[in-house]
């Protein structure tokens, strides 16, 4: 009877040796020392970090890859919207304001680099990073198609290349007035994220307005309209369905009057 007893009582219980064991889980977070626990992210070398940024650059439409000498405009992405509210520039501005270290390396991400590259802080197109390609059948091709001329919109299209040796045709226009024009607008929404092998895509997107360097007058009354200085690069074609059917890219009766084609 007494053996019993002290035997009994020498016995934890069951309920009490359950509540004292730890689980499989605790005991496998236990064995991790700190010289095994994930380094922060600011103890990478810049290296990897750099290369991190890149693939955080990439969530937007941003020029260049993640490794040097890719295509500065891919095809089959969106268009790349210069200026400082774009998306592309307020992520870049996001991490920069981290530390001053992110701050640097930043600025040595190739995407965002090439993205600053390519503009002034306003947002207006860098033209010496696009040579200009005279009488080239691009710029040629993209004026005989624009509608703007009868329109009344006064429009430059020019072939222009960069220093890879990528081509596309650029739409320069300078709206007054009206600010941005409607069917650059129209363009732009239409063609941002549509990609058809049938269907020139937007490349490029830059908007800058210009206030007016007039002293205002008060007896004047407002002051005169700035100009909105608008660029839209285009992939590069240097034919269209007019070339074709018609032979010419000059406005004739059939292309005005909307007259039938003609058999092929």
């Amino acid at each position: 009877m007494v053996l019993s007893s002290i035997s009994a009582n020498a016995r934890p219980s069951a309920s009490r040796s359950r509540g004292q064991q730890k689980s499989p889980c605790t005991r496998s977070q236990t064995r991790i020392t700190a010289a095994e626990a994930p380094a922060p992210v600011d103890e990478l070398p810049d290296e990897l970090l750099v290369h991190a940024l890149c693939h955080l650059a990439r969530t937007e439409a941003v020029p260049g890859g993640l490794e040097p000498g890719e295509s500065l405009l891919h095809p089959g992405r969106d268009a790349i919207v210069l200026g400082p509210s774009s998306r592309a520039m307020r992520a870049c501005a996001r991490t920069s304001s981290v530390s001053r270290r992110w701050r640097a390396l930043a600025q040595a991400t190739p995407p965002w680099k090439q993205l600053h590259d390519l503009s002034h802080p306003d947002g207006a197109l860098d033209w010496d990073q696009f040579g200009v390609v005279p009488d080239d059948a691009g710029g040629k091709t993209w004026t005989a198609s624009s509608t703007s001329r009868e329109e009344g919109k006064q429009d430059q299209w020019h072939t222009v290349e960069t220093e890879g040796g990528e081509r596309f045709v650029m739409l320069i226009r300078k709206c007054s007035e009206e600010g941005i024009s409607y069917d650059v607008v129209r363009w732009i929404g239409c063609l941002q994220g549509m990609h058809h092998p049938c269907i020139a895509a937007l490349k490029l997107v830059s908007a800058v307005h210009e206030e007016p360097v007039l002293e205002r007058d008060p007896a004047a009354g407002e002051p005169p309209p700035g100009i909105t200085h608008v660029n839209a690069g285009f992939e590069y074609a240097d034919t269209s369905m007019q070339k074709v059917v018609y032979g010419t890219l000059e406005r004739t009766s059939h292309t005005v009057l909307g007259r039938a084609l003609p058999p092929l």
